[in-house]
C-alpha cells in the first residue's frame, strides 16, 4: 500500500490516518482455490473465484494536536471477489494495537476493531428543493428566524456489495452506515438582507444512519430495505454563513438529528437541533452572532418547514397544512414543482381568516370560508367561531332532525329579502350562506322540508 489518507471527526476534533513513511505497509493476495496454475484465480483473470487478501498496516494517527504511530502491524484481512476489490469487499481486523507517541513511548491509546472498504457502495441522494429555518442569535441578545431553501446532496456509504447492507460497528446491536453531506446551498432573506448557508469546504460534514431496532443482521432495517422500521440519523454540520457583506463559520459542529422513516428521508422527515453554536469571523474571532434552533427538511411537504402560503417561492408546498392540501387539490403543480402566483392566489381565496363552518352533517369546524365551501359547508360569517355557533342541518333550526312547520315559522320571522343581513339565530335558514334570507333560500328550504 503506497497511499492511505483518511480523514474523519471524533470527540477530540479532526482525525487523520495516514501510512507511516518509515515503515512499509505490505500485503498479499492469494487465491482461495487453484483453478489454473500460474494464474491468480479470481475475476477479471478468471470467470469466477475469490482470494484471501491482507495488509500489515503501519500508520500515523493525528488528533488533538498530537501524532501517534504503531510498531506492531495491524493486519487488515479480507476475502475479495475481484482484483481490484469489488464494491463492498471489506478489510477487517478485531485486534487491538497500542499507539506510541513520537518518542516511541506508550500513550494509553490504541486502535481496536477496524474496517476499511476500498470501494464502498455509495448511494447519492440529491434533494433539489430542501427547506430550512435558522434562528440567528444577535449580539444584542435578540434573535431572528430566517427561512431558507435550496438543494442538498448526501452520500450514503453502504458496507457491502448492495444498497442496504450495513453492520453494527459500534457494538450496540443496531446496524449503521456512514453518511457525508457533499452539498448544501441554502438561500434566504433576513433583516440584514440576503443570507446564504453553505457547507464549509475545509471541514467535512459527516453523519450516520442507525436503525432504531435490529430486525435482520447486516441490513439497514427501514424502508425500502425492509417493509417497516425507522432509523436515527444525524449530521455534524460545519457551515459558512454569509450576510451583511460578511462571512462567518463554526468550529463546533451543529448536530442536526432526525428519526427517519425511509432512506432517503420520507417527505416531512425533519432534522432539528436546539443547540446554540457560536459563529466566528474569517480570522477565527468571536463575533457575538450564533446559530440557535434550526430545522432542515430534505423533502418538504405541506406544513411547517415549507414556504409561506401567501408568498411565491421556488419550492413546492406551503406552511399551512390544510390550506396547502386544498390548494394542491385544485392545482397539483403547487405540490410538485413550485409555489407560484396561481398557488398564492388560491391560498388567498380559500385560506383567509377562520370562521365557523357548519358542515353538511351538522357539525361545526373553524376554517377559512373557501375551505368551508369546498367541503360543502355553510360559512357562518366573519368573526364567528364554533364556540358561539350552533350548527344544524340547513333549515333545521331547532335541531330536532326535521325541517318542518316549526322551522318554517323561523324562516318567516327571519326573511330579509335580497341584500338583507341575518343574525346568528337566523343563519339556520340562510340556506345558501350568502348572509340574507331571500327567495333563493325559500326555494332551497322548500326542497328539504321533510317533517310533519
Amino acid at each position: 500500500m503506497t497511499q492511505m489518507d483518511l480523514m474523519g471527526m471524533g470527540p477530540m476534533g479532526p482525525v487523520s490516518v495516514r501510512l507511516n513513511p518509515n515503515m512499509p505497509t505490505e500485503g498479499e493476495i492469494e487465491e482461495t482455490a487453484d483453478q489454473q496454475t500460474g494464474r491468480l484465480d479470481l475475476p477479471p483473470f478468471s470467470e469466477e473465484g475469490s482470494a484471501d487478501s491482507f495488509f500489515d498496516v503501519f500508520f500515523v494517527v493525528e488528533f488533538g494536536g498530537q501524532r501517534y504511530h504503531n510498531v506492531i502491524p495491524k493486519r487488515m484481512s479480507s476475502v475479495i471477489t475481484h482484483k481490484p476489490p469489488a464494491p463492498g469487499n471489506a478489510y477487517e481486523s478485531p485486534i487491538e494495537i497500542p499507539l506510541l507517541n513520537e518518542n516511541g513511548q506508550p500513550t494509553g491509546f490504541s486502535i481496536g476493531a477496524g474496517r476499511h472498504v476500498p470501494r464502498p457502495v455509495v448511494e447519492v441522494d440529491h434533494f433539489p428543493n430542501t427547506t430550512a429555518v435558522m434562528e440567528l442569535q444577535l449580539p444584542d441578545g435578540g434573535s431572528v428566524p430566517i427561512p431558507l431553501m435550496g438543494p442538498t446532496t448526501v452520500d450514503v456509504y453502504f458496507e457491502g456489495a448492495a444498497e442496504g447492507v450495513a453492520f453494527d460497528n459500534d457494538g450496540d446491536d443496531r446496524d449503521e452506515v456512514r453518511t457525508r453531506m457533499t452539498q448544501m446551498d441554502l438561500m434566504g432573506m433576513g433583516p440584514m438582507g440576503p443570507v446564504s448557508v453553505r457547507l464549509n469546504p475545509n471541514m467535512p460534514t459527516e453523519g450516520e444512519i442507525e436503525e432504531t431496532a435490529d430486525q435482520q443482521t447486516g441490513r439497514l432495517d427501514l424502508p425500502p430495505f425492509s417493509e417497516e422500521g425507522s432509523a436515527d440519523s444525524f449530521f455534524d454540520v460545519f457551515f459558512v454563513v454569509e450576510f451583511g457583506g460578511q462571512r462567518y463559520h463554526n468550529v463546533i459542529p451543529k448536530r442536526m438529528s432526525s428519526v427517519i422513516t425511509h432512506k432517503p428521508p420520507a417527505p416531512g422527515n425533519a432534522y432539528e437541533s436546539p443547540i446554540e453554536i457560536p459563529l466566528l469571523n474569517e480570522n477565527g474571532q468571536p463575533t457575538g452572532f450564533s446559530i440557535g434552533a434550526g430545522r432542515h427538511v430534505p423533502r418538504p411537504t405541506c406544513g411547517p418547514g415549507a414556504g409561506d402560503c401567501f408568498e411565491q417561492h421556488p419550492t413546492p408546498f406551503c406552511n399551512r397544512e390544510e390550506c396547502c392540501e386544498r390548494v394542491c387539490e385544485l392545482a397539483p403543480n403547487c405540490c410538485i414543482t413550485a409555489w407560484g402566483s396561481l398557488c398564492v392566489g388560491l391560498a388567498e381565496e380559500i385560506c383567509g381568516p377562520d370562521e365557523a363552518c357548519c358542515l353538511p352533517n351538522g357539525q361545526c369546524k373553524d376554517v377559512a370560508r373557501g375551505v368551508c365551501e369546498l367541503g360543502g359547508g355553510r360559512p357562518q360569517g366573519p368573526k364567528t367561531s364554533c364556540e358561539n355557533t350552533e350548527c344544524h342541518r340547513p333549515g333545521d333550526c331547532n335541531g330536532d332532525g326535521h325541517v318542518d312547520l316549526r322551522d318554517w315559522g323561523r324562516f318567516q320571522i327571519c326573511f330579509t329579502g335580497a341584500g338583507g343581513e341575518v343574525g346568528n339565530h337566523c343563519r339556520c335558514v340562510d340556506m345558501d350562506g350568502d348572509g340574507d334570507v331571500d327567495l333563493v333560500d325559500l326555494r332551497i328550504f322548500h326542497d328539504v322540508v321533510n317533517g310533519p
